[in-house]
């Protein structure tokens, strides 16, 4: 569905939502996946690194960590040459390494099948991706949002989009269940409204009032 008729549709659900949709932004879950296995374990290897970070400190670490492997297949050969103890030089964890390393490995001795995550919906996908060590609730979510760009995805747990709410509906003590009121309205297509916020806090569109 196109993004116009798709931004008609929340608009009628929920109009307090024309604000984030002012600007033609596009986003980029709209747009094809790719279900290619060295690339999603790329994908799922930088959202590892960008859990409880800042935006910038995240893309500043994948910066660094990718600079010299910026397709799929070098990035894994550098994956499986780097070792934990030079996760630092890179600005990452060692944790964080250890896990991408012991998720390819699963991946190379098929325990693991990213080709297969498309037959799933959406819950099974989550358990799936659960399973693997170092990816939790957060990580799945943005995973099935930005590289198999389900559309109907919300992360509660995600800060920046808990105060991008605060600031729509001008509510500074949103419980999780107004928040779960609000998010009801904005199926089949929360993975879309959840990116447009982000866009909002970056934007500045969105702010806290006073």
């Amino acid at each position: 569905m196109r993004i116009e008729k798709i931004i008609s549709y929340l608009t009628k659900k929920d109009p307090v939502l024309r604000k984030i949709f002012k600007r033609n932004f596009i986003c980029p879950i709209l747009e094809e996946s790719n279900l290619n296995t060295k690339y999603l374990f790329v994908q799922l290897s930088r959202t590892i690194v960008g859990q409880q970070l800042s935006k910038k400190a995240a893309n500043s670490i994948w910066s660094r960590l990718a600079v010299d492997a910026l397709t799929p297949s070098k990035f894994i050969k550098k994956i499986k040459k780097v070792r934990i103890a030079q996760a630092t030089k890179f600005g990452l964890s060692k944790s964080k390494l250890s896990y991408i390393k012991e998720i390819l490995k699963r991946i190379e001795s098929k325990e693991f099948d990213f080709s297969k995550l498309s037959e799933l919906n959406d819950d099974e996908v989550m358990r799936k991706l659960m399973d693997l060590k170092g990816v939790g609730i957060w990580s799945a979510e943005m995973f099935l949002m930005f590289s198999l760009k389900r559309k109907d995805i919300f992360s509660k747990r995600d800060a920046g989009l808990r105060r991008a709410i605060a600031y729509l509906y001008d509510d500074n003590d949103l419980t999780d269940k107004k928040i779960e009121r609000i998010v009801m309205r904005w199926a089949p297509y929360k993975s879309i409204v959840c990116w447009y916020l982000w866009k909002g806090l970056d934007e500045g569109i969105l702010k806290k009032n006073g």
